[in-house]
Formats: C-alpha cells, sequence, structure tokens
C-alpha cells in the first residue's frame, strides 16, 4: 500500500512539475536559511558560555570621570580594561577571588609595560636559511595561566607550562600554518621585531566565533611583572574567576579599596573620579562599546535576534508557499478524493497519502538544503560574517531544533489539505469539483502573513541602507579622499629618521602622487590617534585628556584642515611648539582662537615632569571617533586633538599617506613598492586606503546590512514563487470565466483586476500591519547612532512600492498570457 502511495506522489509531482519546482525551490531555500541563520544566531547568542565555570567568571572594568572646570561640567569613560597593578592588590584583599587573568592587547602595547611599542613583526629563517618576517595585527601578553584560565584547547604544547618562562610564546592553528605548515613547530625559534628571541611552546586552535577573544599570538609577560604592577598609564584587560557568582557583591566590596588602590593615579589627576565595575564573562561579547575593547567586535544582542526571527520567518514563508499550493491544487483533485472515498478510502488512507507528498517534497528539499549549504559556506564568511557551522559540530539542541523543524514543516503541510478533505461529504466534494466556487480563508490569511513579512524585512533593509549611507557621507572635517596609506617598516635601523624623509621626497617624485605627508598616526578606527597625553594650562593644576600625533609640514594642507589662527609647521620647526584644535583651546581657557597663539601649555602622560610647549596655530576640529554611541563623554562635547612636530631626531614617522591618481592603480602601486623596497628592501610592504581604515570600525553595520538585505532577498523571492503559482493556479480555474468575458467585451485591464483583487487586497492589509512593525525594529537599530536618519513616511512607503514592483513584475507574464488568450480556447477548456 505504502507503495502505490509512493507512485501516485510521483505521478502526481511529474504531472505538475512547475508547482513541483515552486515547492522544492522554496522549501529548499527556507530550510537552508533557517539553519544557518538560527545555527549563527543561537551560537553568537551563547558567547564565551563554553568556558569551564564562565559562570563564576568576570572581567573588571573601570568608569572614570573628569571635570576640566571645577566641577560645572563632566565628561566620563567606561573601559572594559583596567590598570593591571590592581589585580595582586585584589588577589591580596579578596579571598573569594579563586583565580585571576591579566591580557595586554597589542594596541595597548607600550614600553611602560613592555619592551616594545605596539608593532608586531614575528621572522623566522626557512629551509634556506633566508628570513622571513610576518607583521600580525593580534598579538597579546599574558600572564602564564591563560591556557588554564580559559577553555581553549591546545594541538600542541602543554597548558601548564606554555607561558611559563620569559620568551615564551604559542601560536594560534593557523598562524602556525602560515610560518611552518602542517608540522609541529614547537621548540623553534622566532625574532620579535629582530630584537627579542622568542620560543614557540604551545600552538592553541583557532579561536572560535562565538567569544570575545581575538588573538593569534600570545607571550609570556614573564620577567615585566615589575612593569605591570606599577604602571598606571597603560591598561591591560583583567579577569577574575570567583568562588561564588555574586558578581554585585563583589562590586561593591570592591569600590571600597578604590581611594587606596588610585591614590597615585587621583594625584596626577586630580580633577577625576574613578569606579571599578565588574562584567560578567558571557556579557563582555555584546559590550556597549566599552572604551578598550578594540580588541573585538561587539555583537548586539537585538540584531542576533532579529536573525533568529529572520530565520523562522523565511521558512515560515516557505511552509506558507506549499500549504497554499496544496490548497489551491486541491479544487484540482476534488474528483479524485470523492472517487476515494466512495470507493471506501477512509482517513487513515487520505492522511498516508497527503504524509507521503509531503515526505517526499520535503526529503528532495532537504537533500537540496544540505546542498545549498555546503555552496554558500566560503561566500557567507566572506562576504556577510556568517560562520556556517558544520553538521558535525551541532550539539544535541540544535539537532533536535532542526529536526522539529523538518517535522513541524512536514506536519503543516500534511494536516490542512487532510483536514479539509476529511471535512466534506463524496457528495459534497463531487459539487465543489464542478462549481469550484469554495473559498478558502485559510490561503488567503497565510498569504497575507507572507506579504507582511516581505513588507518588515524589506523596510528594515531599506532603513539600514539608508543609515549606514548618512553616517558614511558626513562631513568628518578631513579629506580622506584617493588617500593610500603606506605602513613604514617595523623593524627599524638607526638611520630610519633619514630613510623616511628620503622615501617620502623619492615617492613624490612619481607621476601619479599628487600630495604626501608623514605622520605617526592615522584617524584611527573609531578612537582615537595612536598617542594620547594630558594637557594643561601653566599654572593650572586641572589637566585634561587630548589625542596626540606627530607629524609634519604638510599634514594640513594634505587633510584640508582648516587653520583658524596661527599658522602650521614648518619644516624642520624649531622649539618645542604645539598646533591645537578648537575644542582643546577652549579646554585650556582661552575665549577664542586667536587668544591661544603663543600661549604658553604643559603637557604629558606619565609621572615624569611635564614638558612645556607653546601653540602656534588652532585648527577646525576634525571628527576621530565613529557615529556609533561609546560609552564616554567629553566635557564642552569633546576631547581635543594636540599635533606636534615630527622632526628627524624623534623619528616617530610610522605612516607615509599619498594622494594618488586612480586612473591606473595597479602601477602606482608597483612604482610605490619599487622605491618602497629599495629603501626598507627587508620589510613586508603594506599598503590601504584610508577610507577603508576610517570605515572598518562600521564593519559589523556594514555586515548587518549585507545581511538583512540578501535574506531579504530570499524572502522575496519565496513571496515570489508563491504568487506566481496561485495566479498561474487562479488562471487555470477560472479559463472559462475569463474566455466569457472576454466575449461579452471584457478589456485587458478588467482581466487583469479580476485576477489581482485579491492579492491586491492582501497587500494592502499586509502593509497595514507590517510597517508599524517595520517603524519598531528601525528605531531601535538608530538608537545606537549618535547622527541618524529622520524617520519620514516616504521612507516605509518606498519599500512598499518596490515590493509591489517586484510582485507584479513577477507575475505579469502570466497576466499577460492569461488576458491575451483566445476565448474560443478557453471555452474548450475542461
Amino acid at each position: 500500500m505504502l507503495l502505490n502511495y509512493l507512485k501516485l506522489s510521483l505521478r502526481l509531482m511529474a504531472r505538475n512539475p512547475f508547482f513541483t519546482f515552486i515547492n522544492v525551490i522554496g522549501l529548499a531555500v527556507g530550510l537552508s536559511t533557517f539553519y544557518i541563520l538560527w545555527q549563527y544566531a543561537r551560537y553568537e547568542l551563547k558567547s564565551d558560555e563554553y568556558h569551564k565555570d564562565a559562570d563564576r567568571m568576570a572581567r573588571i572594568g573601570l568608569h572614570f570621570s573628569w571635570t576640566d572646570d571645577g566641577g560645572k561640567k563632566w565628561g566620563h569613560e567606561m573601559n572594559g580594561n583596567e590598570h593591571a597593578f590592581i589585580i595582586p592588590r585584589i588577589i591580596e584583599d579578596f579571598p573569594e577571588v579563586e583565580e585571576t587573568l591579566r591580557i595586554l592587547h597589542q594596541a595597548d602595547f607600550d614600553t611602560d609595560m613592555i619592551n616594545h611599542g605596539d608593532k608586531v613583526a614575528l621572522t623566522y629563517k626557512n629551509e634556506r636559511g633566508d628570513p622571513v618576517t610576518f607583521n600580525e595585527k593580534h598579538a597579546i601578553y599574558s600572564d602564564p595561566n591563560l591556557f588554564r584560565f580559559f577553555a581553549i584547547p591546545l594541538v600542541h604544547g602543554n597548558s601548564s607550562d606554555a607561558l611559563s618562562k620569559a620568551g615564551n610564546v604559542a601560536l594560534s592553528r593557523s598562524t602556525a600554518e602560515k610560518y611552518f605548515g602542517k608540522s609541529d613547530p614547537t621548540g623553534k625559534q622566532l625574532a620579535l621585531n629582530d630584537s627579542i628571541t622568542l620560543t614557540i611552546t604551545a600552538v592553541f586552535e583557532d579561536l572560535p566565533h562565538n567569544s570575545h577573544l581575538n588573538f593569534d599570538v600570545a607571550l609570556s609577560n614573564v620577567g615585566l611583572e615589575n612593569k605591570w604592577n606599577s604602571c598606571f598609564r597603560i591598561n591591560s584587560v583583567d579577569y577574575i574567576k570567583l568562588v561564588t557568582s555574586d558578581f554585585k557583591l563583589f562590586e561593591t566590596k570592591l569600590n571600597k579599596k578604590v581611594p587606596e588602590y588610585f591614590e597615585m593615579l587621583l594625584k596626577f589627576v586630580p580633577n577625576g573620579k574613578a569606579e571599578l565595575f565588574v562584567q560578567p564573562l558571557t556579557e563582555i561579547a555584546f559590550s556597549p562599546n566599552y572604551e578598550g575593547d578594540q580588541s573585538f567586535t561587539p555583537k548586539s544582542k537585538l540584531f542576533l535576534i532579529i536573525l533568529g526571527a529572520v530565520a523562522i520567518s523565511v521558512l515560515l514563508m516557505a511552509w506558507i508557499n506549499y500549504v497554499n499550493l496544496a490548497l489551491n491544487r486541491m479544487r484540482l483533485r476534488y474528483k479524485e478524493i470523492a472517487t476515494r472515498k466512495t470507493n471506501g478510502a477512509s482517513g487513515v488512507d487520505l492522511f498516508r497519502q497527503f504524509l507521503i507528498e509531503a515526505l517526499m517534497i520535503n526529503f528532495i528539499a532537504g537533500l537540496l538544503a544540505l546542498t545549498i549549504i555546503q555552496l554558500v559556506r566560503t561566500p557567507m564568511s566572506s562576504l556577510l560574517a556568517i560562520y556556517i557551522y558544520p553538521l558535525n559540530e551541532m550539539d544535541v539542541t540544535s539537532a533536535i531544533t532542526l529536526l522539529a523543524a523538518f517535522s513541524i514543516g512536514i506536519l503543516i503541510t500534511t494536516l490542512y489539505p487532510f483536514i479539509l478533505s476529511i471535512s466534506f461529504r463524496p457528495k459534497t466534494i463531487f459539487t465543489m469539483a464542478v462549481q469550484r466556487r469554495n473559498k478558502l480563508f485559510l490561503p488567503i490569511g497565510l498569504t497575507t502573513v507572507q506579504i507582511g513579512l516581505a513588507v518588515v524585512m524589506i523596510a528594515l533593509g531599506y532603513l539600514m541602507s539608508l543609515q549606514l549611507n548618512h553616517i558614511l557621507g558626513l562631513n568628518t572635517g578631513i579629506n580622506k579622499d584617493q588617500v593610500l596609506v603606506v605602513e613604514a617598516p617595523i623593524n627599524k635601523s638607526k638611520t630610519f629618521s633619514s630613510e623616511i624623509r628620503t622615501i617620502k621626497q623619492s615617492l613624490g617624485g612619481i607621476k601619479s602622487v599628487k600630495e604626501i605627508t608623514l605622520s605617526h598616526g592615522l584617524f584611527e578606527v573609531g578612537r582615537k590617534f595612536d598617542n594620547y597625553t594630558m594637557v594643561k594650562r601653566i599654572g593650572s593644576d586641572l589637566p585634561f585628556g587630548v589625542d596626540k600625533n606627530y607629524v609634519d609640514e604638510d599634514f594640513t594642507s594634505f587633510y584640508g584642515i582648516k587653520l583658524l589662527a596661527g599658522r602650521s609647521f614648518l619644516m624642520d620647526e624649531p622649539g618645542e611648539t604645539l598646533l591645537i584644535s578648537r575644542i582643546a583651546a577652549g579646554r585650556l581657557g582661552f575665549s577664542n582662537p586667536q587668544d591661544a597663539i603663543n600661549g604658553q601649555i604643559e603637557y604629558g602622560n606619565s609621572i615624569e615632569p611635564w614638558n612645556r610647549a607653546t601653540v602656534i596655530g588652532v585648527f577646525e576640529d576634525f571628527r576621530l571617533g565613529s557615529f556609533l554611541k561609546l560609552q564616554r563623554t567629553d566635557a564642552d562635547g569633546g576631547r581635543g586633538i594636540v599635533l606636534k612636530y615630527n622632526d628627524t631626531k624623534t623619528g616617530r614617522a610610522e605612516r607615509l599617506a599619498l594622494r594618488i591618481e586612480m586612473n591606473n592603480l595597479r602601477l602606482s602601486v608597483e612604482e610605490i613598492e619599487k622605491i618602497y623596497k629599495q629603501i626598507f628592501p627587508a620589510a613586508p610592504f603594506v599598503w590601504y586606503f584610508l577610507d577603508d581604515h576610517v570605515n572598518a570600525v562600521y564593519f559589523n553595520e556594514r555586515a548587518s546590512r549585507n545581511q538583512v538585505t540578501t535574506f531579504t532577498i530570499l524572502a522575496i523571492g519565496i513571496c515570489c514563487l508563491g504568487l506566481i503559482g496561485i495566479i498561474s493556479n487562479k488562471a487555470t480555474e477560472r479559463t472559462k470565466e475569463i474566455g466569457i468575458r472576454k466575449i461579452l467585451g471584457a478589456n485587458l485591464l478588467s482581466i487583469t483586476s479580476l485576477l489581482l483583487k485579491t492579492p491586491a487586497m492582501q497587500t494592502l492589509l499586509a502593509t497595514a500591519l507590517g510597517l508599524p512593525i517595520a517603524y519598531y525594529f528601525a528605531d531601535l537599530y538608530l538608537q545606537k547612532f549618535t547622527e541618524r536618519i529622520v524617520l519620514h513616511w516616504w521612507h516605509f512607503i518606498m519599500p512598499v512600492l518596490i515590493l509591489v514592483t517586484i510582485l507584479f513584475f513577477t507575475i505579469s507574464s502570466l497576466l499577460w498570457k492569461a488576458a491575451k488568450r483566445n476565448p474560443v480556447d478557453a471555452l474548450k477548456y475542461q
């Protein structure tokens, strides 16, 4: 009997290939989308939960406040990292602290904490004995217990002694393979910046995607303890593991020690206040843009939940398509069902038949979905930043969820056609088969839900694109157009200062290079320049922090920075001179930019004596930070910027910025590289565009926009497939009616309105239901930006018009075919 049901199912599928295709493609896209997004969202929402004792682990952060005017106005910042020197004190003062760990990320590398700056070049000798150098961007220094504190599995080495000695280094699997291939590299040596010898003691598995940890090279801080335990200028990320998980109680007790822990810091910054906070480990990945979180990109719980909702929505739309088409095709099967019931078929027989049909469609769709998942794995990762977890990495909960989703889909696509078929007596069914005028309200409701979901998704994707284009198009006060940046070598010779000047002159001779400038820092990704300093008026006791950069005489003209008073730097600028921004001048107490010229100020960034300098110019502020909301504010609306001359003696130039013609980029870069290699033959040639560098802070926003857009297109595609099936079926059902209407004089417009009347009403209702939901989620999304678009009614009408246009053009050929069909042929139709 089952074999007969299977044969009948195959015949029905072969008899109606168009509808079979629509069902299989729709379900395959829905199942694959559900697997990709549901798995991704679920794993990301469980970030760092895989660590042993994760519920008892946390990091200590610092909430620091300051005032410039004696307490009238205050600025503050929330730091996800903290001073390393408090950890030994915490261990002594709090017995409930079971274990601690300190990590210093590469962005914070400084000679106050380690023996070199934030540039990391690792060199090894290949089989021929030639040195090979790689620049690393994700290195850390850590306490020796890194691999015992966190659940990071080792491929080679032992977690107990991997970082137990000075000069020990552990590499990630992918980094080790980049250097040494598949062989075990433990025991081999690397040279750090051509000055420090390192011994590889371990290789660890690449860190998972659902973690805030992000490093490829881990170095031991053994031998640096004195620096770590005394420096208050540089912060490390400080983790604790408590005996219990009562973080709030520990936080309260910890803050009672703040005056003691930060006595020296508060003497240096007497206008400041410090407060510590304890953040659970599982919340770190979702931090609200704390200062010091530059080692990873915080995730949005809201957006991950939205992705999970999109996964369910796309799958639901695929199921709706199947049910709608099944119910619409039921009208053509009334005679078959009535005949079978008249011949004695029971409800069980009909259920088995519909179940076998649903199993066949869903099974084929499932196989196609698995194929799709394998094909899009790499594009999803590179273009949409979505990691597709392999089936063999699926946990029990995920497996049960996916199996349940597949089973529910089969039941949904089986039960309603079955219920409909047994709800009528054979005589009634024969009558309906002849008249074909029964109203099926469920398909109408399901299609309305389907279009409503498409309205929500396309409106959200459209508004996300508008917002991203808005912030990327805002004027930040600097000219970033056609600027190519070349990194200076990490390993510098004693003659580097003259070499960097020589290369500037040589590169300036290239025809495609229009301008060139040297500087230490750039317009850093969502944060600040590479340097930070404190400034104050001479005689003042209220210093405040500003961003500082070392630049040459061409810097302000190169970037189009507007001078408000005074002058810019001259070549070989003599003496201690500074350029300051308008905000910095105001915070220093100058009533207007002109008053600041020749003003005497002091600057410094440690407990060493302050340096005195003369202000020679005031420039208009340009934006360094992103337009994302950060957990910091500044008195008078900004922190301020200070520029110091990068003379040949200090040799602080780290980047060459070149404004080049873009008409022959490849040849220009080759020419630049050739000159670079002549002067720095052993250094890797690293270049990038300034626009890409600055806008990297919006990587998550672009990825989110692309994710929503991609899956919106898929949802619209599914919606279009369903509408094609419904309109096609409707046109087939009403073939005779259309023929009679045409004979009686109906024109193309009236025939089209006949077929589109119900879909049009469904679209109107779906729009009315979907737009408020879209507005709610769009408003939540916009709250994360400091500068955002103002929502207007046309922002929501446009997505609806786009959707209606797509749907209409999708079915236009069907409408034209139905309207232009010969009435004589229509009257012959049975």
